[in-house]
């Protein structure tokens, strides 16, 4: 049964009072993509030159072009705003404002990264390796449709990785972070190849004894190939003499996961969330693995189950980045040392405040949610 939010925020911020480690005392290795993201709204009807009402969600956008199927038909979208994107910039950018040092590796610009990224460069370091991608992301009530430009991403390789971050320099940005997360799989064809020249380069050169977490997003994998999915997955079982590994999914993902795993009757969307989180673990060599629906978060490491109910709103003022900022706030508790529940309660309270404010909180603004959501 899932844990309400309200007693799992109180849990979760009483635990942190406890803590030895704060957030600045923490680093942070994200990578590896990076994106212009326009955040856009479809047009429903228009009243004049300054107002109009959205389509509501992807089932009338959905209607709608169903609808024009044999005739064509005229679709409005009216930009909102332009802000950074991609799965590490956006989790980088969340963990930076609760303080941590992150340097954040990605696709963002050469010879410099392009001003999008300029409230990431403020908090943290940047080691750019490429140009974006481009991503028009249309916002609903219940979800968003990402239409992306990913050819900058295709040229990645380990190989090009080390031209910008040559192995002495990752092992030593590495050797003293305590979290370490390589997002977007999907999106970067070499994805499976960098994460196996990191084990054969770097992860045998880090200090042992150290604790380091390693956690992992695939991105929505539903246009790779199984077999591709799997081999990729198989790799994660190579972090764990080096770091605690987690793989983070939102529930389409684990659906998708649960395919290319063979258990795909567990973890169909209809499938009880719990009986998916476990069969994903049961199936992977990795420590933890964590899903994250729109309305609460489970987890299943080392056996155990958990669930956290999260602070939904029908109202959210932008979704595209909450799956990140989830990932920032599970992270975040998981490196300071929480246990799994309090992590995950981090982890949707700080996607919660994202929802209704269209930023990251700061530490301080995350404990504030904590003890009372409706702020």
């Amino acid at each position: 049964m899932a844990v309400p939010f309200a007693a799992a925020a109180a849990r979760a911020a009483q635990a942190v009072q406890h803590l030895n480690t704060r957030p600045d005392q923490l680093r942070a290795v994200i990578g590896l993509d990076g994106f212009v993201d326009e955040i856009l709204w479809v047009v429903d009807r228009r009243t004049d030159v300054h107002n109009f009402t959205t389509v509501a969600t992807i089932a009338d956008l959905a209607k709608r072009i169903a609808a024009a199927a044999g005739f064509s038909t005229n679709m409005e979208l009216v930009p909102h705003t332009i802000k950074l994107g991609g799965n590490g910039p956006i989790m980088a950018l969340a963990l930076a404002k609760s303080g941590a040092a992150v340097t954040c590796i990605g696709t963002l610009g050469l010879p410099q990264p392009l001003p999008v990224f300029d409230e990431l460069a403020q908090l943290a370091e940047l080691i750019s390796v490429a140009n974006p991608g481009r991503t028009q992301a249309l916002e609903f009530q219940d979800g968003k449709l990402m239409l992306g430009r990913l050819e900058n991403l295709y040229g990645l390789s380990w190989e090009s990785l080390l031209e910008h971050v040559p192995v002495a320099r990752w092992v030593e940005l590495c050797g003293r972070a305590q979290l370490f997360a390589m997002n977007n799989w999907t999106m970067i064809p070499a994805m499976t190849d960098i994460w196996r020249g990191f084990l054969a380069d770097v992860a045998p050169q880090l200090p042992a004894g150290q604790r380091r977490i390693a956690f992992f997003d695939l991105a929505d994998p539903q246009k790779r190939s199984e077999e591709e999915l799997r081999a990729a997955l198989e790799v994660l079982g190579g972090f764990r003499p080096y770091f605690t590994t987690y793989l983070g999914l939102n529930r389409k993902e684990a659906a998708e996961v649960g395919r290319a795993l063979g258990v795909a009757s567990q973890t169909e969307p209809g499938a009880p969330l719990e009986e998916a989180t476990r069969a994903i673990a049961a199936a992977l060599d990795v420590d933890g693995v964590i899903i994250h629906p729109t309305d609460r978060a489970s987890a299943c490491v080392g056996g155990e189950y958990v669930e956290v109910e999260g602070p939904y709103t029908p109202t959210p003022k932008l979704t595209t980045g909450a799956g990140d900022n989830f990932n920032a706030g599970c992270c975040l508790g998981l490196a300071l040392g929480l246990d799994i529940q309090d992590a995950l309660a981090l982890g949707v309270g700080t996607s919660g405040w994202y929802v209704r404010h269209g930023a990251s909180p700061s530490f301080p603004e995350l404990l504030k949610f904590l003890a009372s959501p409706a702020v």
